[in-house]
């Protein structure tokens, strides 16, 4: 029944009230191999529901198998509220395939390190794991993380636009004198002959940044004469970075 592809409730209901624990791996050999999110679906929900013995098997599919076996068991193992004793998520999250370490990072989030997890999804090349990641800091950037976000995300030129400006956005839950010194550097350019900042021409990156100063930075002496720039440029992005109103932002200030 499960190998003709018609997967439905009522069906594997029926197979379960049947077979009771003996269906789990028919279920685990249909779940490792599909590639049907619909069909991969109804299997979570009903083995979500079978017990310990559900994340038992499943760890153990996972000592070999192509990268979809990996990481529907890993997908599997997200579900369930107690993850097996023995299992660790560490050494998925460097599989050469993306879609296993993106299913392994929140498991690695639950059993590791935080910090530690967190340094090596925003130094990954996939820019799905540096988005997760940077979802996990939305309201803190701890400190040991900082410099990996600054090096590997906002700095690098190897990151679309849009990566490094959602990392720019990130630094606001900063008060780091790194985040501060970073975003001075984006929005900048060198000195004038009198020795004030040069601001930068306008860019993704720059705007950005802009707004993260004005935002959370406003108060430091030595934002002030940037901002101040900023809001006499003869570029109209430039000025509206700085001119936000607070309807605008939120939680924390921070541009939705």
């Amino acid at each position: 029944m499960l190998a003709s592809g018609k997967v439905d409730e009522q069906g594997i209901k029926t197979l379960i009230e049947e077979m009771g624990m003996d269906a789990v791996p028919a279920l685990l050999d249909v779940l490792a191999e599909s590639q049907d999110r619909s069909v991969r679906r109804r299997l979570f929900d009903a083995l979500i529901g079978m017990g310990p013995v559900v994340g038992e098997r499943a760890f153990e599919r996972l000592a070999n198998g192509p990268w979809f076996v990996l990481r529907n068991m890993l997908a599997l193992l997200q579900r369930l509220e107690r993850l097996p004793p023995a299992f660790n998520p560490q050494p998925f999250l460097t599989h050469a395939d993306e879609r296993v370490r993106r299913e392994a990072f929140p498991l690695a989030l639950r059993r590791g390190s935080r910090d530690r997890v967190l340094v090596g999804a925003l130094a990954d090349a996939d820019e799905r794991m540096v988005r997760m990641a940077l979802a996990e800091i939305q309201e803190r950037v701890p400190d040991p993380v900082l410099p990996t976000l600054v090096n590997r995300v906002v700095r690098s030129e190897e990151r679309p636009p849009d990566v490094r400006a959602a990392g720019i956005k990130v630094l606001a839950r900063s008060r780091s004198p790194l985040a501060l010194n970073t975003l001075l550097e984006i929005t900048t350019a060198g000195r004038t002959l009198l020795g004030r900042p040069r601001l930068a021409s306008a860019s993704t990156d720059v705007l950005t940044a802009l707004r993260v100063l004005a935002q959370v930075w406003a108060d430091r002496e030595e934002v002030k004469d940037v901002l101040d720039q900023a809001a006499r440029s003869k570029d109209p992005d430039i000025r509206g970075a700085v001119h936000l109103t607070s309807s605008s932002l939120g939680p924390m200030g921070v541009e939705p």
